[in-house]
Protein backbone atom coordinates (compact mmCIF):
# COMPACT_ATOMS: atom_id res chain seq x y z
CA UNK A 1 0.00 0.00 0.00
CA UNK A 2 1.10 3.57 -1.43
CA UNK A 3 0.95 6.31 1.40
CA UNK A 4 0.48 10.18 0.84
CA UNK A 5 0.22 11.78 4.30
CA UNK A 6 -0.66 16.03 4.54
CA UNK A 7 0.25 17.84 7.99
CA UNK A 8 1.00 21.38 9.01
CA UNK A 9 4.03 21.88 11.37
CA UNK A 10 2.90 24.32 14.42
CA UNK A 11 5.75 26.39 13.33
CA UNK A 12 7.98 26.90 10.37
CA UNK A 13 11.00 25.57 9.38
CA UNK A 14 11.51 27.97 7.12
CA UNK A 15 13.03 26.12 4.54
CA UNK A 16 11.88 24.78 1.26
CA UNK A 17 13.15 21.11 0.27
CA UNK A 18 12.34 17.85 -1.48
CA UNK A 19 14.20 14.84 -0.48
CA UNK A 20 14.47 11.05 0.52
CA UNK A 21 14.45 10.55 4.19
CA UNK A 22 15.22 7.23 6.44
CA UNK A 23 12.87 7.32 9.32
CA UNK A 24 13.66 3.38 11.84
CA UNK A 25 14.91 1.43 8.49
CA UNK A 26 11.64 2.91 6.94
CA UNK A 27 12.73 4.94 3.36
CA UNK A 28 9.77 7.87 2.75
CA UNK A 29 10.24 10.77 0.42
CA UNK A 30 8.78 14.07 2.12
CA UNK A 31 8.43 17.60 0.79
CA UNK A 32 8.45 20.84 3.22
CA UNK A 33 6.45 23.71 1.75
CA UNK A 34 6.86 27.28 3.69
CA UNK A 35 2.58 28.85 3.70
CA UNK A 36 2.64 32.44 4.49
CA UNK A 37 -0.11 33.84 6.03
CA UNK A 38 -2.33 36.89 4.99
CA UNK A 39 -4.01 36.94 7.71
CA UNK A 40 -2.12 36.88 10.67
CA UNK A 41 -2.85 35.16 13.95
CA UNK A 42 -0.52 37.23 16.21
CA UNK A 43 -2.33 39.51 18.47
CA UNK A 44 -3.25 43.03 17.46
CA UNK A 45 -2.13 42.37 13.97
CA UNK A 46 -4.50 41.53 10.77
CA UNK A 47 -2.32 41.43 8.28
CA UNK A 48 0.80 40.46 7.79
CA UNK A 49 3.25 41.97 4.97
CA UNK A 50 7.23 41.55 5.42
CA UNK A 51 6.96 40.72 8.70
CA UNK A 52 8.72 38.50 10.81
CA UNK A 53 9.12 37.48 14.23
CA UNK A 54 13.04 36.76 15.08
CA UNK A 55 13.33 33.00 16.54
CA UNK A 56 9.41 32.40 16.00
CA UNK A 57 8.26 29.22 17.11
CA UNK A 58 4.93 30.18 16.36
CA UNK A 59 2.93 29.72 13.32
CA UNK A 60 1.67 33.39 13.83
CA UNK A 61 2.95 34.37 10.43
CA UNK A 62 3.91 30.82 8.54
CA UNK A 63 4.41 27.38 9.09
CA UNK A 64 5.69 24.86 7.17
CA UNK A 65 3.24 22.07 4.98
CA UNK A 66 4.79 18.74 5.20
CA UNK A 67 3.41 16.19 2.79
CA UNK A 68 5.32 12.35 3.10
CA UNK A 69 5.05 9.12 0.82
CA UNK A 70 6.14 5.80 1.73
CA UNK A 71 4.98 2.44 1.14
CA UNK A 72 4.39 -0.32 3.89
CA UNK A 73 2.28 -3.63 4.63
CA UNK A 74 -1.89 -3.09 5.63
CA UNK A 75 -3.25 -5.75 7.89
CA UNK A 76 -5.89 -8.13 6.63
CA UNK A 77 -8.51 -7.58 9.03
CA UNK A 78 -10.15 -4.03 8.96
CA UNK A 79 -9.63 -3.85 13.67
CA UNK A 80 -6.18 -4.19 12.70
CA UNK A 81 -5.96 -1.75 9.62
CA UNK A 82 -7.73 0.93 12.08
CA UNK A 83 -4.88 0.16 15.08
CA UNK A 84 -2.00 0.77 12.26
CA UNK A 85 -3.76 3.73 10.80
CA UNK A 86 -4.39 5.33 14.49
CA UNK A 87 -1.21 3.98 16.26
CA UNK A 88 1.56 3.13 13.43
CA UNK A 89 1.16 6.02 11.27
CA UNK A 90 0.59 8.84 13.91
CA UNK A 91 3.89 7.28 15.57
CA UNK A 92 6.09 7.20 12.17
CA UNK A 93 4.58 10.83 11.44
CA UNK A 94 5.47 11.97 15.10
CA UNK A 95 9.25 10.55 14.44
CA UNK A 96 9.58 11.94 10.69
CA UNK A 97 8.69 15.25 12.51
CA UNK A 98 10.98 15.19 14.98
CA UNK A 99 13.98 14.12 12.66
CA UNK A 100 13.06 17.33 10.64
CA UNK A 101 13.14 19.28 13.61
CA UNK A 102 16.49 17.97 14.69
CA UNK A 103 17.96 18.70 11.39
CA UNK A 104 16.68 21.98 11.54
CA UNK A 105 18.10 23.14 15.29
CA UNK A 106 21.36 21.38 13.96
CA UNK A 107 22.19 22.59 10.74
CA UNK A 108 20.11 25.14 9.92
CA UNK A 109 20.88 26.27 13.70
CA UNK A 110 17.51 27.64 14.69
CA UNK A 111 17.55 26.28 18.16
CA UNK A 112 14.02 27.90 19.08
CA UNK A 113 12.74 24.89 17.95
CA UNK A 114 11.58 22.27 20.26
CA UNK A 115 10.74 18.20 19.56
CA UNK A 116 7.53 17.37 19.47
CA UNK A 117 6.03 15.04 22.02
CA UNK A 118 2.84 14.36 21.00
CA UNK A 119 0.91 13.73 17.41
CA UNK A 120 -1.53 15.82 18.51
CA UNK A 121 0.75 18.84 17.90
CA UNK A 122 0.74 18.21 14.42
CA UNK A 123 -3.35 18.21 13.85
CA UNK A 124 -4.93 15.80 11.38
CA UNK A 125 -3.54 14.28 9.11
CA UNK A 126 -4.28 14.05 5.33
CA UNK A 127 -4.19 10.28 4.27
CA UNK A 128 -4.12 8.96 1.02
CA UNK A 129 -3.83 5.78 -0.21
CA UNK A 130 -3.35 4.00 -3.25
CA UNK A 131 -2.95 -0.20 -3.86
CA UNK A 132 -0.57 -1.44 -6.15
CA UNK A 133 -3.29 -2.18 -8.85
CA UNK A 134 -4.38 1.49 -8.52
CA UNK A 135 -3.62 4.68 -10.69
CA UNK A 136 -4.86 6.87 -8.18
CA UNK A 137 -4.76 8.08 -4.73
CA UNK A 138 -8.24 7.23 -2.28
CA UNK A 139 -7.92 10.28 0.28
CA UNK A 140 -9.12 9.90 3.87
CA UNK A 141 -8.17 11.58 7.40
CA UNK A 142 -7.30 10.33 10.86
CA UNK A 143 -7.03 12.85 13.82
CA UNK A 144 -3.94 12.65 15.60
CA UNK A 145 -5.92 14.06 18.53
CA UNK A 146 -6.96 11.04 20.62
CA UNK A 147 -4.41 8.14 20.01
CA UNK A 148 -1.38 10.18 21.47
CA UNK A 149 -3.37 11.96 24.47
CA UNK A 150 -3.82 15.54 24.78
CA UNK A 151 -7.94 15.47 24.83
CA UNK A 152 -9.70 13.98 27.91
CA UNK A 153 -13.73 14.42 29.19
CA UNK A 154 -12.33 15.56 32.58
CA UNK A 155 -9.24 17.57 34.08
CA UNK A 156 -6.94 15.35 36.87
CA UNK A 157 -8.23 17.10 40.51
CA UNK A 158 -4.86 18.42 42.44
CA UNK A 159 -4.66 16.11 45.94
CA UNK A 160 -5.48 18.03 48.94
CA UNK A 161 -1.40 17.65 50.15
CA UNK A 162 -0.91 19.43 46.69
CA UNK A 163 -2.97 22.40 47.23
CA UNK A 164 -2.00 22.53 50.54
CA UNK A 165 1.64 22.50 49.59
CA UNK A 166 1.29 25.06 46.51
CA UNK A 167 -0.37 27.49 48.89
CA UNK A 168 2.29 27.04 51.67
CA UNK A 169 4.73 28.02 49.52
CA UNK A 170 3.16 31.25 47.68
CA UNK A 171 2.32 32.42 51.43
CA UNK A 172 5.69 32.01 52.37
CA UNK A 173 7.75 32.94 49.49
CA UNK A 174 9.55 29.63 49.44
CA UNK A 175 12.95 29.94 47.61
CA UNK A 176 13.14 26.03 45.59
CA UNK A 177 16.97 24.75 45.99
CA UNK A 178 18.20 24.64 42.40
CA UNK A 179 18.54 21.08 42.13
CA UNK A 180 14.54 21.17 43.05
CA UNK A 181 13.77 22.94 39.92
CA UNK A 182 16.30 21.28 37.75
CA UNK A 183 14.71 18.05 38.72
CA UNK A 184 11.50 19.49 38.09
CA UNK A 185 12.91 20.31 34.06
CA UNK A 186 13.85 16.93 34.56
CA UNK A 187 10.00 15.70 34.61
CA UNK A 188 9.27 17.89 32.37
CA UNK A 189 11.03 16.50 29.63
CA UNK A 190 9.99 13.20 30.47
CA UNK A 191 6.53 14.52 29.59
CA UNK A 192 7.44 16.42 26.23
CA UNK A 193 9.63 12.81 25.30
CA UNK A 194 12.91 14.37 25.32
CA UNK A 195 14.56 12.15 27.09
CA UNK A 196 18.18 13.44 26.20
CA UNK A 197 17.32 16.17 27.85
CA UNK A 198 15.39 14.34 30.82
CA UNK A 199 18.47 12.68 31.51
CA UNK A 200 21.04 15.70 31.53
CA UNK A 201 18.88 17.17 33.58
CA UNK A 202 18.48 14.24 36.26
CA UNK A 203 22.05 13.80 36.24
CA UNK A 204 22.87 17.71 36.66
CA UNK A 205 20.01 17.18 39.48
CA UNK A 206 21.40 14.49 41.29
CA UNK A 207 24.89 16.54 41.48
CA UNK A 208 23.78 19.79 42.55
CA UNK A 209 21.56 17.43 45.26
CA UNK A 210 24.53 16.43 46.67
CA UNK A 211 26.47 19.35 46.56
CA UNK A 212 23.68 21.05 48.38
CA UNK A 213 23.32 18.26 51.15
CA UNK A 214 27.45 18.09 51.89
CA UNK A 215 27.10 22.27 52.37
CA UNK A 216 23.90 21.68 54.63
CA UNK A 217 25.46 18.96 57.05
CA UNK A 218 28.54 21.04 56.88
CA UNK A 219 26.74 24.22 57.89
CA UNK A 220 25.02 21.98 60.60
CA UNK A 221 28.24 20.78 61.69
CA UNK A 222 30.02 24.52 62.25
CA UNK A 223 32.79 23.84 59.86
CA UNK A 224 34.16 26.99 58.25
CA UNK A 225 33.69 27.73 54.96
CA UNK A 226 36.50 28.86 53.96
CA UNK A 227 37.82 25.54 55.08
CA UNK A 228 35.00 23.37 53.29
CA UNK A 229 35.60 25.14 50.17
CA UNK A 230 39.40 24.05 50.03
CA UNK A 231 38.77 20.36 51.16
CA UNK A 232 40.58 20.32 54.40
CA UNK A 233 37.25 19.10 56.16
CA UNK A 234 38.38 15.91 54.45
CA UNK A 235 41.66 15.47 55.99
Amino acid sequence: MDYRIEYKMPFSLKIDVESSILINEKRAHVRLRTNRKRETTFPGLSEAKNAFLENDDTNHFEYTEVTLFFSDEVPDKKTERITYKMKFINDFVLKVSNHLIDCARICLEDYVLQPLSESWQLGPLNISTKTPDSESYRKGSVSAMFPGGGISNFRKPYSTEQCNFFKSCIESGYNFPLSTRILADANHYVLKNNFLMASANLSLGFEVYLNETIRSTAKKRKIPEEKFNSGKHLQ
